[in-house]
């Protein structure tokens, strides 16, 4: 028997930056900036369980590399993201955050941070450093990160789309 066990954890979203004028140019309108469509997914199967989390949604950012906005999943099972604590029943939550700058030629560069709100915990889904992306407005790229063995996998999958916020 397979036990879905989505329900279980919880997601949020904030998003930080450090502009006073919080995106207004000064006269009550939004300056020009940057929109980002993205789809953050976590998938997981061990043994007669299956998680599954899915988040989909857009921020609007000055792409200067001072904004940063942060995804939470919170109370995951521990193994989803590492796969040898599988049987330890402990829970952990999760930040996905992306930092984009728009770099010269109009790339947009994100920065992509996933980490357990627990800093003494290891690395998520084996990770080494951040991921960094250069797209192209209007296109997509993908973060895929997995740890697979047969029927027991962990599957991240982050998907970013910018445009620009005029268009």
């Amino acid at each position: 028997m397979r036990a879905l066990l989505g329900m279980l954890g919880l997601v949020f979203v904030t998003s930080c930056a450090h502009h006073p004028t919080g995106g207004m140019d000064g006269t009550g309108r939004a300056s020009s900036g940057l929109v980002t469509h993205y789809r953050v997914a976590i998938e997981a199967a061990l043994d007669d369980q299956q998680v599954a989390f899915v988040q989909t949604s857009s921020f609007t950012s000055l792409a200067d590399g001072d904004d940063v906005h942060t995804i939470h999943f919170e109370a995951l099972p521990a193994w989803v993201t590492d796969l040898s604590s599988a049987g330890s029943g402990e829970r952990q939550d999760l930040e996905v955050s992306v930092r984009p700058s728009r770099l010269d030629g109009g790339v947009i560069f994100y920065e992509v941070m996933i980490v357990h709100a627990d800093a003494s915990t290891p690395q998520p889904f084996g990770l080494t450093e951040n991921p960094g992306l250069s797209i192209a407005s209007g296109d997509t790229a993908v973060v895929h990160l997995a740890q697979e063995a047969g029927e027991v996998y962990s599957r991240f999958t982050l998907d970013l789309n910018p445009v620009d916020a005029a268009d």
